[in-house]
């Protein structure tokens, strides 16, 4: 169905200024990376993360009716701002504690950012190209295309970069993300994205004066919302009673507190080590059942 002139107009002309699209598309970096759990000032904000379920609409509104070119350049914005920002902590740990200049540290941040920024932009021409060579639409094709490309990023280059698969954003948000266990992580990015294209539809048909297609698109949406929380209700329920009279696992996890600055030096390694093992075995006189240890914490090993 054809765009109404005055939503045509809208959509041929907004983007056309460059501040506007570009703030647009900022947008959509800006709530992607919101979406995900961010700490400001050494503070955490609040769960935003009901934002990835809106956060490309923006996005799509810019790039409707654009050319390739102009598609791949929004959606690279929008996922370089998406990457940087939620990457920013390499940045900041490269100057604070690898004692990298600011000069030498913001660039590195930017070459890593990049790749995973290419996400959004070639899942977004790929979408667009396979829609005008096979007339399928767009909001079916660009949740594969995303995803297909994110896929792609975790295996590739260096062994790959997995994080910041949009479905990580939702990790608070159990009855939402059950259907991992059958489709993993990508699954739920999937999800996600298909959400964001069926409500720009909506909205896109409701500014076109057409509530009918309008209100078709939000039943749809409603109704794969509804049943991905049915399946996650059922899997919750299903593990919790299977789980009645299973004696609970205790689980500690042991955290010395080392600053950065100490953690990397070899002169403490011999001082962390001792601190971890101690509180080791604090736990295993409390009769815990597993000790979690940091990531980090013999870095040199």
């Amino acid at each position: 169905m054809k765009d109404h002139p005055s939503i045509a107009h809208f959509l041929r002309g907004m983007p056309k200024r460059t501040n506007v699209q570009c703030a647009l598309a900022s947008l959509s970096g800006l709530c992607l990376a919101l979406s995900f759990p961010t700490v400001v000032f050494g503070h955490e904000m609040v769960d935003l993360s009901l934002l990835a379920w809106v956060s490309l609409i923006p996005l799509l509104f810019v790039v409707h009716n654009q050319t390739l070119l102009k598609t791949f350049l929004c959606g690279l914005l929008a996922g370089f701002i998406f990457v940087s920002l939620s990457l920013s902590w390499i940045g900041s740990a490269l100057h604070e504690y690898g004692h990298y200049p600011l000069w030498k540290s913001i660039p590195v941040l930017g070459f890593i950012s990049f790749l995973p920024a290419c996400v959004v932009a070639l899942g977004l021409v790929v979408a667009k190209r396979i829609t005008l060579k096979f007339k399928i639409p767009f909001w079916i094709v660009f949740p594969f295309a995303w995803i297909s490309f994110e896929f792609l990023v975790s295996l590739f280059p260096f062994g790959g970069f997995p994080w910041l698969s949009l479905g990580y954003s939702q990790f608070r948000n159990l009855y939402l993300i059950q259907s991992a266990d059958i489709f993993g992580v990508h699954g739920i990015s999937f999800l996600i994205v298909l959400v964001n294209c069926l409500l720009f539809e909506s909205v896109r048909f409701f500014l076109n004066k057409d509530k009918r297609a309008a209100f078709r698109y939000l039943r749809l949406t409603a109704i794969i919302l509804l049943v991905h929380a049915a399946y996650g209700a059922f899997r919750i329920g299903w593990i919790e009673y299977f789980q009645k009279g299973v004696t609970a696992l205790k689980v500690a996890a042991v955290s010395a507190g080392i600053p950065q600055e100490q953690k990397w030096n070899p002169a403490y390694a011999d001082s962390i080590l001792s601190k971890y093992r101690q509180l080791s075995f604090e736990a295993i006189s409390a009769g815990v059942d597993m000790i979690v240890w940091p990531q980090t914490a013999i870095p040199r090993l």
